[in-house]
């Protein structure tokens, strides 16, 4: 018997080894699916944020406006389409013409869709404290600027200066200081991210801490 047992495990004992383990597995997999897709939404949170301070850095350097589009553009059509066919979920675009519109041979910086992360929120009951935009009330779809009249707009503009303001198109107006101010809200079903943009065009990115009941 001794002799045996040192020769390693028996059959029964392996599986009942690999047994424990195919339950320890079933029991971590939703948390590992979980955290995987945490991580995509911080991900794509991070890429949202960076495109913003990607166009207002290079509105400074180029002396051209930079158009920031989220989820579609300032005519309410699809944003162009990644090599696979999917539209990207934001851009920024260089204005060579200020029409507010995505022209032929102007400079695209777009970001690529993420699966699973939707616009909006899921258990955030406020806006951002920070969502300084009229319109914060708007915070469950996803945005909250708004364009030159007050309407409800997912797209705004960095100038030369570094400033974001509003902009409608038909034809192209631009808003005055202050007027680009808002925030993106980012979902994943499960955990809320804001990303808000100040008048002056700083860009912070929040978690909802649903224990606390507020953004951290």
């Amino acid at each position: 018997m001794r002799h045996r047992r040192s020769q390693g495990f028996s059959v029964l004992e392996l599986m009942v080894v690999l047994a424990i383990a195919a339950v320890l597995s079933a029991a971590a997999a939703p948390r590992i699916q979980q955290w995987a897709a945490n991580q995509r939404l911080k991900q794509a949170t991070r890429s949202l944020a960076d495109l913003m301070r990607v166009a207002q850095a290079e509105a400074v350097r180029t002396g051209t406006n930079f158009l920031v589009l989220l989820g579609t553009d300032a005519t309410g059509a699809p944003l162009p389409p990644n090599s696979a066919g999917t539209p990207y979920p934001a851009v920024a675009v260089q204005e060579d013409n200020a029409d507010g519109l995505i022209g032929a041979g102007e400079r695209l910086i777009p970001i690529e869709p993420v699966e699973g992360i939707f616009w909006g929120v899921t258990t955030a009951g406020v806006a951002h404290p920070d969502d300084g935009s009229p319109r914060s009330g708007d915070f469950p779809s996803g945005t909250t600027f708004q364009d030159p009249l007050g309407g409800a707009a997912n797209w705004l503009v960095f100038r030369p200066d570094g400033l974001p303001v509003a902009f409608t198109t038909g034809p192209y107006q631009e808003g005055g200081v202050g007027s680009g101010t808002g925030a993106v809200y980012v979902t994943n079903g499960v955990r809320d991210f804001a990303i808000v943009l100040s008048p002056l065009g700083g860009v912070r990115v929040s978690a909802w801490d649903a224990s606390q009941n507020q953004w951290r």
